[in-house]
């Protein structure tokens, strides 16, 4: 099969050609460098390159939902490994995931920050409806294995939260904070199976959304995260509120949004993989 590079996405995909899933296999900008700061993650300094992303063989990313303003969302292969510790990778680790997309990826035909968990919820077509995790169109019955949502936590005396921890100080007794707790499992989503295969896969990643969770006893806050076949929010608990902290490595993924108005003549795919069907353009 051949392709007429002189077509655009959106019209490839207007006729049939490529579609949800679709991989398409997207030049890494050179030289392109991060550096993650000790004082940013919590943990060390952390340096991502380019170079390290190749090194992983040929970078895709999968068409994730239809184009729209012509614009087509895309969801990166999971790559390299960032270690977020305690107060500070609670407090700056969404902005770090953010920055490091954003550097490697970022181009003139493609905008890249973190998946977060609201595009993981979207391309699945979960919802969180009167604090029930439910699925769209299909049940409205609660698809979560854990279901923390809408509880609240009252911090008692000599308590922190990330934020006063990072500024020496106890968080005010008797200030609360709500719990955004839960957990589901591929296998819950129903009748998706092309988006379960986009997001679900052997490598667990942060998400850039804050979890906040806990107990009676203390709060605990961290990255939502998607592992071992499920979305958990809030179960990588880099900190809570006595105190304690944790240090905890995962992948960093990108989403981004293609250019789907431009010839793919124009653009740095060396090749388009349907189901089955390999296309090289160069």
């Amino acid at each position: 099969m051949q392709i007429d590079t002189n077509k655009t996405l959106r019209q490839l995909y207007e006729e049939g050609v490529i579609g949800i899933g679709t991989r398409l296999y997207i030049e890494v900008p050179k030289g392109r460098k991060y550096v993650s700061k000790e004082e940013r993650n919590g943990y060390r300094n952390q340096t991502f390159t380019s170079l390290d992303i190749e090194s992983e063989g040929k970078y895709f990313w999968k068409i994730a939902l239809e184009p729209k303003n012509n614009e087509m969302f895309v969801i990166g292969k999971p790559f390299g490994n960032l270690i977020l510790k305690g107060a500070e990778g609670y407090v700056y680790g969404i902005e770090e995931l953010n920055n490091i997309c954003n550097k490697m990826f970022t181009t003139d035909y493609l905008k890249a920050r973190s998946i977060n968990v609201d595009d993981v919820n979207k391309v699945l077509e979960v919802e969180i409806i009167d604090n029930k995790i439910v699925q769209k169109e299909i049940s409205y019955k609660d698809i979560s294995l854990t279901n923390r949502l809408g509880f609240k936590y009252q911090y008692g005396k000599s308590e922190y939260s990330p934020e006063s921890y990072l500024r020496g100080e106890y968080e005010k007794a008797g200030k609360k904070i709500e719990y955004n707790y839960y957990i589901y499992e591929k296998q819950s989503v129903k009748e998706k199976e092309k988006e379960k295969d986009i997001i679900f896969g052997k490598r667990g990643f942060w998400l850039a959304s804050p979890g906040v969770g806990g107990i009676s006893s203390f709060a605990y806050f961290g990255p939502v995260a998607v592992y071992d076949g499920g979305v958990s929010s809030g179960d990588y608990g880099l900190f809570r509120s006595d105190g304690l902290w944790g240090a905890y490595g995962l992948a960093v993924r990108p989403v981004g949004i293609l250019k789907s108005d431009i010839p793919i003549k124009n653009l740095p795919i060396s090749k388009i993989v349907i189901p089955r069907l390999t296309i090289k353009l160069s």
